[in-house]
């Protein structure tokens, strides 16, 4: 997973709206999975795995704990920014109920929609490497 996309303290999002990378999940996830479950299942019958096979098995896991590392950092971050943002709120003279409600609405789609965008990016990723990848039959 490059660096080039991830956010540090400070810097702003460039995240979907969270129904958008919702649906696209919804999309890219079995069509990764059956992708690769194809390819393990084509893998077992005919070991040893082609380099190809062994590259792409090995490189599962780390991308998985790298995009959640980054997701569980993504959420302590959004969610330590609502909580300054709605304290704020909270101390302001003219807040209502209404508008609190709608704050606390608003900050909880934030956290997980930037939670959820490194987990996202990545199914994006694999979904496009793997949608270009034929499966070969040994």
């Amino acid at each position: 997973m490059g660096t080039a996309h991830r956010l540090h303290p400070g810097q702003r999002s460039r995240a979907r709206p969270l129904p958008q990378q919702l649906a696209d999940l919804a999309l890219a996830v079995p069509q990764v999975a059956a992708h690769r479950s194809a390819r393990m299942a084509l893998a077992a019958s005919a070991m040893p795995l082609s380099a190809r096979d062994h590259k792409e098995f090995e490189l599962m896991h780390p991308e998985k704990t790298a995009a959640f590392t980054e997701a569980s950092v993504a959420l302590w971050w959004q969610t330590a920014l609502a909580q300054q943002q709605l304290a704020l709120l909270l101390m302001a003279a003219e807040t209502t109920p209404v508008s609190i409600l709608r704050a606390f609405v608003h900050a909880g789609a934030q956290v997980l929609g930037h939670g959820l965008a490194p987990v996202h990016r990545q199914a994006m990723a694999n979904a496009r490497r793997l949608g270009q990848t034929r499966l070969q039959l040994k």
